[in-house]
């Protein structure tokens, strides 16, 4: 499954523009997408699933000798609280127009593979945050689509849950194309194959995790903080990461192309070469 983007644009007013000539290509995996808020994020998601007609460029979706199958998985989740789960997955299957038939096959299928099998008959309203995220997923799911779009599964979830749920879309991604929007940088580290980065509408990065990680050498450094007084004086005028404790003292992390005086070379984590884009 092919995902195009060629010259995209959407403009809501003349000086509102969300999306300025972006343009990207991928296919078969999961294609991360970040951003700061107002970056043009959701904009694209939603052009993405046609539900905005861009001011000019194209979004096209192909996949040759099949019909292309678009789902989404929305950060609000939109669950009715009193019914079951396997309930909740038979009525959204109806509301897809699948056949009976083919919703007994896909729905057991499914509450195996997000591990709800034995949860099928408790009711929504009683489910933790990460069993309804891997309800909705298995909702997104339901059509069998070759493109999905997820945006902010994760969000407020625990570590185990949030690796659940990432573990999940790395296991459905297989022969599918995968858009996975989230601020969570190290859940896409862990199961992309590609990243894009907006910044104000415009299309800033486009490559490998790896090659984000490459973007960020010489670019990390850990500075000595003597005082309390110091450590928030260097922090006010840094590219701030955070702070460091170690046996020799505290240490502030930041990103630079020039390293202060005194600084030592720090190694970059995937948080660190994101921030690097923006010096």
């Amino acid at each position: 499954m092919r995902l195009d983007a060629r010259n995209l644009s959407v403009c809501y007013s003349p000086k509102a523009i969300a999306l300025d000539n972006v343009s990207f290509s991928f296919e078969n995996g999961i294609l991360g997408l970040l951003g700061k808020n107002g970056a043009g994020k959701t904009t694209l998601i939603k052009t993405i699933l046609g539900l905005i007609k861009p001011t000019s460029g194209s979004v096209n979706l192909t996949n040759p000798g099949e019909e292309v199958r678009l789902s989404y998985m929305p950060q609000e989740l939109s669950l009715h609280p009193n019914l079951t789960i396997y309930e909740s997955l038979d009525y959204h299957g109806i509301l897809c127009d699948l056949p009976k038939s083919v919703r007994a096959k896909r729905i057991p299928f499914l509450l195996n593979e997000t591990n709800l099998s034995e949860h099928k008959n408790k009711k929504i309203r009683h489910l933790s945050g990460g069993m309804k995220r891997r309800v909705s997923l298995a909702h997104a799911m339901l059509n069998d689509p070759n493109i999905l779009v997820i945006d902010e599964p994760t969000v407020g979830l625990d570590p185990e849950e949030r690796i659940k749920i990432r573990n999940l879309i790395y296991s459905f991604s297989a022969g599918r194309t995968i858009v996975f929007s989230t601020h969570i940088i190290e859940d896409l580290a862990s199961v992309c194959q590609e990243l894009i980065v907006l910044d104000k509408g415009k299309l800033i990065y486009d490559s490998t995790v790896e090659n984000l990680f490459a973007l960020a050498e010489s670019k990390v450094f850990l500075i000595r903080a003597e005082s309390e007084t110091e450590l928030n004086e260097l922090s006010s005028r840094l590219n701030t990461v955070g702070v460091v404790h170690t046996s020799k003292g505290r240490f502030l992390k930041y990103v630079d192309k020039t390293p202060l005086p005194g600084s030592l070379p720090a190694e970059a984590n995937i948080e660190d070469a994101y921030l690097c884009l923006y010096l």
